[in-house]
């Protein structure tokens, strides 16, 4: 259960990075060790060691989901790193609704920005070339992988991504 305090520092996090990210495309180490430090005191503040235990699970498993993004360089390692500090605030129970609503921010603020910069088509062939591929990847027997036909249509600042989704999840509901 997430009190005021806890609400403000997550969301004091969450917008440093995303200024960060808008700014210089980097979400600083600092920022992320601080904030999950931050996720760590104030869980095991609030609930012992019953919190930190949470916390620490939380922290890894939101590393553990983004991950296999930036090993596919589908992801940069300061979005792991956000993510796992997010999990710090919020523990385990909450990350797959946590992460599932920050993809679905990151879909609609990329397709928002192909959009204004002309690049709809470009995106709408890479995802097409993507699903395709994989499709024959996984026919064949082989594992999917991220190559696409066109050069890509350019970089997000997931952070924006990821503060859209921590602040859906909670405010429809998903933390209680």
């Amino acid at each position: 259960m997430m009190n005021q305090v806890d609400l403000l520092v997550l969301a004091l996090m969450l917008l440093l990075a995303s200024v960060s990210d808008i700014r210089t495309r980097r979400i600083p180490n600092v920022l992320v060790l601080a904030g999950a430090g931050c996720g760590l005191a104030l869980r095991t503040w609030s609930e012992g060691g019953a919190g930190m235990l949470d916390s620490f699970e939380g922290l890894a498993l939101g590393m553990a989901f983004l991950l296999p993004l930036y090993l596919l360089r589908a992801a940069g390692a300061g979005d792991v790193k956000l993510m796992g500090a997010v999990g710090s605030f919020l523990g385990p129970e909450q990350m797959f609704g946590v992460v599932l609503c920050s993809f679905i921010a990151g879909g609609l603020l990329a397709l928002a920005v192909s959009i204004c910069s002309g690049k709809l088509r470009p995106l709408l062939d890479n995802l097409k070339c993507l699903f395709i591929g994989g499709m024959l990847d996984v026919g064949s027997g082989r594992m999917p992988s991220l190559r696409v036909g066109a050069e890509s249509v350019g970089h997000l600042p997931y952070a924006i991504a990821i503060a859209a989704g921590v602040c859906s999840w909670i405010v429809f509901g998903g933390s209680q």
